[in-house]
């Protein structure tokens, strides 16, 4: 984790963001921001996306290091939404199975 923290504070100091701003960005209170960091905590999902936002980064790099391009992202996102949409049309629209009129 503390890995995790030392990517967190490189980019508050490259970004020139202080821990209070961080911390107000996530909705705790700066002893709690600051806890996480020295007992080495990982945030909530919800912080750690405001925490993401804030740095202009996402959880992906954050957790990892690694920030996948957002032409990639969109082509899974795309892909995914393509096979629920394939599902849902296979539930919905099956001959054998109509959907009920109201």
């Amino acid at each position: 984790m503390k890995v995790f923290w030392d990517r967190i504070k490189s980019l508050l100091t490259k970004k020139k963001i202080t821990q209070k701003t961080a911390a107000e960005a996530c909705g705790v209170p700066f002893n709690t921001f600051r806890a996480w960091i020295l007992r080495n905590v990982l945030p909530d999902a919800n912080s750690l996306l405001k925490l993401a936002r804030l740095l202009g980064v996402s959880m992906e790099f954050l957790l990892t290091g690694v920030e996948i391009p957002s032409d990639i992202r969109i082509t899974k996102l795309r892909s995914l939404l393509e096979q629920a949409q394939k599902q849902l049309d296979a539930l919905y629209f099956n001959p054998e199975n109509p959907p009920e009129k109201d």
